[in-house]
Protein backbone atom coordinates (compact mmCIF):
# COMPACT_ATOMS: atom_id res chain seq x y z
CA UNK A 1 0.00 0.00 0.00
CA UNK A 2 1.26 3.20 -0.87
CA UNK A 3 0.37 5.39 1.75
CA UNK A 4 2.44 8.42 0.67
CA UNK A 5 0.73 8.14 -3.07
CA UNK A 6 -2.51 8.50 -1.34
CA UNK A 7 -1.87 11.25 0.42
CA UNK A 8 -1.10 12.99 -3.21
CA UNK A 9 -4.10 11.68 -4.05
CA UNK A 10 -6.22 13.37 -1.71
CA UNK A 11 -4.10 16.75 -1.92
CA UNK A 12 -5.02 16.82 -5.98
CA UNK A 13 -8.97 16.46 -4.99
CA UNK A 14 -8.23 19.07 -2.57
CA UNK A 15 -6.67 21.45 -4.89
CA UNK A 16 -9.92 20.80 -7.19
CA UNK A 17 -12.46 21.24 -4.71
CA UNK A 18 -10.42 24.61 -3.12
CA UNK A 19 -11.24 26.45 -6.45
CA UNK A 20 -15.28 26.69 -5.67
CA UNK A 21 -14.29 27.46 -2.20
CA UNK A 22 -14.12 30.72 -0.70
CA UNK A 23 -10.74 32.07 -1.94
CA UNK A 24 -11.16 35.93 -0.38
CA UNK A 25 -14.02 38.27 0.90
CA UNK A 26 -14.63 41.91 0.24
CA UNK A 27 -15.94 44.33 3.28
CA UNK A 28 -17.19 47.82 1.75
CA UNK A 29 -18.73 50.24 3.82
CA UNK A 30 -20.80 52.89 1.85
CA UNK A 31 -22.14 55.64 3.91
CA UNK A 32 -23.05 54.18 6.54
CA UNK A 33 -24.15 50.60 5.15
CA UNK A 34 -22.03 47.98 5.26
CA UNK A 35 -21.80 44.12 4.09
CA UNK A 36 -19.21 41.37 3.28
CA UNK A 37 -18.95 40.18 -0.11
CA UNK A 38 -17.36 36.32 -0.43
CA UNK A 39 -16.02 35.01 -3.68
CA UNK A 40 -15.02 31.97 -4.66
CA UNK A 41 -11.94 31.07 -6.96
CA UNK A 42 -14.11 30.40 -9.86
CA UNK A 43 -15.60 33.49 -9.23
CA UNK A 44 -12.53 35.63 -9.49
CA UNK A 45 -11.75 33.59 -12.86
CA UNK A 46 -15.04 33.79 -14.21
CA UNK A 47 -15.57 37.96 -12.77
CA UNK A 48 -18.89 37.55 -10.82
CA UNK A 49 -20.98 40.40 -10.18
CA UNK A 50 -20.98 41.42 -6.82
CA UNK A 51 -23.74 44.04 -7.71
CA UNK A 52 -26.45 43.95 -10.64
CA UNK A 53 -29.47 46.40 -10.34
CA UNK A 54 -31.20 48.26 -12.49
CA UNK A 55 -30.97 51.63 -11.64
CA UNK A 56 -33.77 54.60 -13.13
CA UNK A 57 -33.94 51.96 -16.31
CA UNK A 58 -29.79 51.91 -16.86
CA UNK A 59 -28.49 48.58 -15.98
CA UNK A 60 -25.86 49.16 -13.54
CA UNK A 61 -23.09 46.09 -12.61
CA UNK A 62 -20.12 46.23 -10.09
CA UNK A 63 -17.72 43.41 -10.94
CA UNK A 64 -14.69 41.79 -9.02
CA UNK A 65 -12.45 42.81 -12.03
CA UNK A 66 -13.85 46.09 -11.73
CA UNK A 67 -12.53 46.48 -8.63
CA UNK A 68 -8.93 45.13 -9.81
CA UNK A 69 -8.27 42.94 -6.34
CA UNK A 70 -5.51 41.12 -8.39
CA UNK A 71 -3.23 41.22 -11.17
CA UNK A 72 -3.42 36.79 -11.05
CA UNK A 73 -7.08 36.45 -11.79
CA UNK A 74 -6.33 33.23 -13.60
CA UNK A 75 -4.70 31.41 -10.60
CA UNK A 76 -8.10 29.77 -9.90
CA UNK A 77 -8.24 28.36 -13.30
CA UNK A 78 -4.36 27.15 -13.05
CA UNK A 79 -4.88 25.67 -9.56
CA UNK A 80 -8.22 23.76 -11.14
CA UNK A 81 -5.91 21.85 -14.18
CA UNK A 82 -3.13 21.44 -12.07
CA UNK A 83 -5.07 19.96 -9.42
CA UNK A 84 -7.08 17.41 -12.31
CA UNK A 85 -3.49 16.73 -14.11
CA UNK A 86 -1.89 16.05 -10.44
CA UNK A 87 -4.66 13.52 -9.88
CA UNK A 88 -4.38 11.78 -12.68
CA UNK A 89 -0.28 11.60 -12.11
CA UNK A 90 -0.80 10.52 -8.66
CA UNK A 91 -3.63 7.86 -9.41
CA UNK A 92 -1.66 6.42 -11.85
CA UNK A 93 1.74 4.89 -9.65
CA UNK A 94 -0.79 3.75 -6.95
CA UNK A 95 -3.24 1.97 -9.06
CA UNK A 96 -0.72 0.35 -11.18
CA UNK A 97 2.70 -1.38 -10.40
CA UNK A 98 4.17 0.14 -13.28
CA UNK A 99 8.60 0.34 -13.76
CA UNK A 100 10.48 2.60 -11.57
CA UNK A 101 10.40 5.17 -14.56
CA UNK A 102 7.12 5.55 -14.93
CA UNK A 103 6.88 6.28 -11.51
CA UNK A 104 9.61 8.91 -11.33
CA UNK A 105 8.19 10.50 -14.24
CA UNK A 106 4.74 11.04 -12.91
CA UNK A 107 6.22 11.87 -9.90
CA UNK A 108 8.04 14.73 -11.10
CA UNK A 109 4.55 16.03 -13.00
CA UNK A 110 3.20 15.74 -9.86
CA UNK A 111 5.96 17.54 -7.92
CA UNK A 112 5.86 20.21 -10.61
CA UNK A 113 2.45 20.64 -10.88
CA UNK A 114 2.01 21.22 -7.36
CA UNK A 115 4.69 23.52 -6.60
CA UNK A 116 3.86 26.00 -9.46
CA UNK A 117 0.03 25.69 -7.21
CA UNK A 118 1.72 26.94 -4.56
CA UNK A 119 3.91 29.56 -6.06
CA UNK A 120 0.80 30.88 -7.53
CA UNK A 121 -1.91 30.75 -4.57
CA UNK A 122 0.54 32.32 -2.60
CA UNK A 123 1.23 35.42 -5.15
CA UNK A 124 -2.69 35.54 -5.17
CA UNK A 125 -2.64 35.95 -1.63
CA UNK A 126 -0.35 38.51 -1.61
CA UNK A 127 -1.33 40.38 -4.40
CA UNK A 128 -4.73 40.45 -3.19
CA UNK A 129 -5.73 43.96 -2.29
CA UNK A 130 -8.34 47.41 -2.57
CA UNK A 131 -6.84 50.54 -2.94
CA UNK A 132 -10.21 52.35 -4.10
CA UNK A 133 -12.57 54.06 -2.20
CA UNK A 134 -13.57 57.67 -1.61
CA UNK A 135 -12.49 59.29 1.55
CA UNK A 136 -15.80 58.99 3.93
CA UNK A 137 -17.88 57.58 1.36
CA UNK A 138 -16.73 54.44 0.61
CA UNK A 139 -14.28 52.45 1.72
CA UNK A 140 -13.35 48.22 1.29
CA UNK A 141 -11.27 45.63 2.84
CA UNK A 142 -10.03 42.70 1.16
CA UNK A 143 -8.72 39.59 2.91
CA UNK A 144 -7.95 36.07 1.68
CA UNK A 145 -9.72 33.12 2.71
CA UNK A 146 -9.89 29.61 3.33
CA UNK A 147 -10.40 28.01 -0.32
CA UNK A 148 -6.63 29.42 -0.86
CA UNK A 149 -5.23 28.08 1.97
CA UNK A 150 -6.91 24.94 1.49
CA UNK A 151 -5.59 25.06 -2.00
CA UNK A 152 -1.80 25.38 -0.62
CA UNK A 153 -2.65 22.51 1.75
CA UNK A 154 -4.06 20.04 -1.13
CA UNK A 155 -0.44 21.42 -2.98
CA UNK A 156 1.37 20.54 -0.40
CA UNK A 157 0.25 16.69 -0.15
CA UNK A 158 0.73 16.75 -3.69
CA UNK A 159 4.58 17.28 -3.18
CA UNK A 160 4.62 14.37 -0.67
CA UNK A 161 3.02 12.29 -3.01
CA UNK A 162 4.90 13.73 -6.01
CA UNK A 163 8.39 12.84 -3.77
CA UNK A 164 6.98 9.42 -2.65
CA UNK A 165 6.20 8.28 -6.48
CA UNK A 166 10.46 9.80 -7.15
CA UNK A 167 11.81 8.03 -4.82
CA UNK A 168 9.43 4.46 -4.37
CA UNK A 169 10.97 1.19 -5.16
CA UNK A 170 9.23 -1.19 -7.15
CA UNK A 171 9.74 -4.96 -7.79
Amino acid sequence: MNVIGILGILGAILMVICVFLEWGSIEMTLWTQSGTFAFSGWDVYSDKALISTNILGQEFSLKLSDLELTSYSYVPLVTLVCGIVGLIASILPVASNGSKSINRVFGVITLLLAVASIILMVLFMTDLSYSGGYEGLATATVSASYGVYIGIAGAVLMVLGGIGDIARKTN
